[in-house]
């Protein structure tokens, strides 16, 4: 373990099998506190929870923000369909195959084009697991390896605060 790291061991109830998860400094913002979840007014009570975890509908609200992912719309489902995607979009609802063929691309999307703004480890007696928090164009995706499914944030803190409060249990 590096100095720099917090180390919390826990106990998991089910099984009595000890945890031990690291949490490195300094890897970006922290929250001392619970988080503003960044909910944003305009979400549905279905799409999002008290964690700050919304769907991949709710989250179109802030990707059809970017220029890049209205671009790639738009070459995923042609001009001819291209405003009924966005207005799906902002809508947050993405319905029919062109809804479909939308959630499929932004699901690749964020799985492959994401930059790392935050990283920590989850140690097991028998394994270690990395986990982190992961950003697309202001969409923000908490993420373990070896535990699914993924979740979407619309704010890093909401993010990271979900992974060190989840995922430090094992």
């Amino acid at each position: 373990m590096r100095a720099s790291g917090r180390t919390v061991t826990v106990m998991e109830p089910s099984d009595w099998t000890e945890y031990v998860v690291t949490f490195p400094r300094n890897r970006g913002a922290r929250p001392t506190n619970k988080p503003d979840l960044g909910q944003s007014k305009d979400l549905e009570p279905e799409q999002r929870d008290s964690s700050g975890i919304v769907n991949l509908d709710a989250a179109c609200k802030v990707l059809v923000k970017s220029r890049a992912v209205r671009a790639r719309i738009k070459r995923a489902v042609g001009q001819e369909s291209f405003e009924k995607a966005l207005t799906m979009m902002r809508a947050g609802n993405l319905e029919g195959d062109i809804g479909a063929e939308i959630h499929d691309l932004l699901t690749d999307a964020i799985g492959n084009e994401f930059k790392d703004v935050w990283s920590g480890v989850i140690h097991k007696s028998h394994d270690d697991y990395p986990m982190g928090v992961r950003e697309y164009h202001g969409v923000y995706v908490a993420w373990a390896l070896e535990y699914s499914p993924v979740r979407y944030f619309l704010n890093k803190d909401s993010a990271i605060y979900y992974a060190e409060s989840t995922w430090n249990l094992g």
